[in-house]
């Protein structure tokens, strides 16, 4: 089985060699929004029909090489694949931020001290840091594959895609079986065949998230330079802390697990379009995932809650304010039975009054 994983070095250009690798991948987004209108217009995915109708322009007026070209084809042609798996609507792909993708060998390279990269006039060549990624260079168990130069805050990353080989786990080897399941209350909650179970408390991460949207809503209101450079220097700071709890969770579970453990999880697949029904106001925020959500009209929420011995219903206004919530102990043994429905009907009939 082949895993796939993304190491991140950062690139030391020199002060002439920067302003011509910014201007290269400026020239690229400015080439990826051109073919992007194109495929939004004609809604052609193949790699060929787009190529055969943008090459000639993205050589031309934008001045890219011919790998460069190429490459953009596949970016865009990626991105709307990407947005038509995930089931969302036909929309037209931006590429605002100065970026560019390179392909391994063609029009990037690396060997031990120096990192070499195609640019709109020649090549350039530049130092590089690989601290904490050195494993990531080892060619006898990584290969290389696409990369990805961004600029942030005046500093140029390289984000490698490597490759490597790994061995598959048999049934037979399965000494453990951990389910596990993601939610927001916890993060994560798992249980095992041996009966062991646990739980990932997302408490602290609920009170940051709200925390930072919190400060985003107060710096957009400002709507004042300052509010904007601090905006800007928050970027993807919830992003990168996010990212970092999930991986220690996801390393705390391996850890506390015995080699031979094989973990299930839900299948979460259009949960995007399913949460995006959810009020944003109330979302990541008051409710955990094992709650299921009906709008009706857009303006009244219903959420059900399953407990141990009772039905816990609350009904919430388009503006996020709780009307009413109640706890049914009606005694039913199939949630999904006639006397769930009839205990749904009639608290929804009491509660619209």
């Amino acid at each position: 089985m082949e895993s796939v994983k993304t190491a991140k070095v950062q690139i030391h250009p020199r002060k002439k060699d920067a302003q011509l690798l910014f201007e290269s991948m400026k020239a690229y987004a400015r080439g990826c929004s051109f073919v992007s209108e194109y495929i939004f217009e004609t809604e052609d995915l193949s790699q060929a029909s787009v190529q055969k109708h943008t090459y000639s322009v993205l050589r031309s007026r934008y001045g890219l090489p011919s790998q460069m070209a190429c490459n953009a084809v596949r970016t865009v042609i990626g991105s709307y694949k990407t947005n038509k798996t995930s089931g969302r609507p036909w929309t037209l792909c931006k590429y605002n931020s100065p970026q560019m993708t390179l392909s391994w060998n063609r029009d990037y390279s690396l060997n031990s001290d120096r990192f070499s990269v195609g640019t709109l006039r020649g090549r350039i060549k530049c130092s590089y840091d690989i601290k904490g990624m050195e494993r990531y260079f080892d060619k006898t168990v990584y290969s290389f594959g696409t990369a990805k130069v961004i600029c942030k805050h005046g500093k140029f990353f390289l984000h490698i895609s490597v490759s490597a080989e790994m061995d598959i786990l048999n049934d037979t080897d399965v000494v453990n079986v951990a389910g596990i399941d993601r939610g927001v209350n916890f993060i994560a909650s798992t249980y095992d065949s041996k009966g062991r179970s646990r739980f990932y408390s997302g408490k602290a991460i609920k009170n940051k998230r709200a925390h930072y949207k919190q400060l985003r809503s107060e710096l957009q209101s400002k709507q004042t330079p300052s509010a904007r450079r601090r905006l800007k220097a928050i970027g993807q700071r919830e992003n990168r802390w996010m990212r970092d709890v999930n991986h220690c969770v996801s390393k705390a579970l391996v850890e506390s697990n015995p080699k031979g453990t094989l973990f299930v999880l839900e299948d979460l697949k259009g949960i995007r379009n399913a949460t995006e029904k959810v009020l944003r106001k109330v979302l990541f925020a008051t409710f955990s995932d094992d709650l299921f959500v009906t709008l009706f009209d857009g303006k009244i929420c219903f959420v059900f809650r399953f407990c141990s011995d009772y039905l816990k219903i609350s009904v919430i206004l388009s503006d996020g304010d709780i009307l009413l919530s109640s706890h049914l102990k009606s005694p039913y043994d199939d949630p999904k039975g006639s006397s769930f429905v009839s205990a749904v009907s009639l608290f929804s009939t009491e509660s619209l009054r």
